[in-house]
């Protein structure tokens, strides 16, 4: 769930984050529709929530589709709801997932040959994302040669517009040593002053980015940072 809670009364309903953007509402609003049968009365549905929904065969997406019990879909079909035709099934854990698999197929095809057992669907959001899942490191790899490239231009402009000060101050004594620690200095203090700027800038417009990309998918938009020891 995303906001709000899930639905437990035949008159709640929960919706995925892009149907709910969709649609203008917001959990504490009041829908008007029917489901699987078109002749059926529309009915009233609070929306209770939002959530991420699993791809299902109406949709590939996380952020489309409802939520209703299954008394709720009998009231939206007027009595005329389908069977259940897909079940979602895992596994306890430590179960091997092939000979369970195996398994089921052999007991369900006892009740009815038609019956058969697939692995979940990808959703199309995450393939999407993972074929271009690369591409922020590319990007900030590239942004990130600018910005040396950019500092050490600035860096170069700014001793050549002060080689005056710096003729003046070989002439008051200063060596090449100290010509060159000085240029250090300035040089330290001009990428402190980028990385003290840039940084805390850069993580906040990231997040920010973050989370509005994971909103348009419909999922939760938390962010972690994870290390990891090589």
């Amino acid at each position: 769930m995303l906001t709000g809670r899930v639905p437990a009364a035949v008159g709640e309903v929960a919706l995925g984050a892009s149907t709910a953007a969709q649609l203008g509402v917001r959990p504490g609003a009041t829908l008007v529709g029917n489901a699987e049968n078109e002749e059926a009365p529309q009915v009233p549905m609070r929306v209770v929530g939002t959530a991420v929904l699993p791809p299902g065969d109406v949709s590939a997406h996380l952020g489309d589709g409802v939520i209703v019990t299954g008394p709720a879909v009998v009231r939206l079909a007027g009595g005329r709801a389908r069977s259940p035709y897909v079940i979602a099934v895992t596994f306890r854990s430590g179960v091997d997932t092939a000979q369970g698999v195996a398994r089921l197929d052999q007991r369900l095809s006892a009740v009815d040959k038609n019956f058969l057992t697939q692995p979940p669907t990808t959703p199309t959001d995450l393939v999407n994302f993972g074929r271009i899942q690369n591409l922020p490191l590319i990007l900030a790899s590239a942004l990130a040669a600018l910005a040396l490239i950019t500092v050490a231009h600035l860096l170069a402009t700014s001793i050549r517009r002060r080689r005056r000060d710096l003729a003046i101050l070989k002439t008051l004594g200063f060596t090449h040593g100290n010509v060159g620690r000085a240029v250090a200095w300035q040089a330290t203090t001009l990428a402190v002053v980028t990385l003290a700027v840039g940084v805390p800038l850069g993580v906040a417009a990231g997040r920010t980015a973050w989370r509005v990309f994971a909103g348009h998918l419909g999922v939760v938009p938390d962010v972690t940072a994870v290390l990891r020891e090589e």
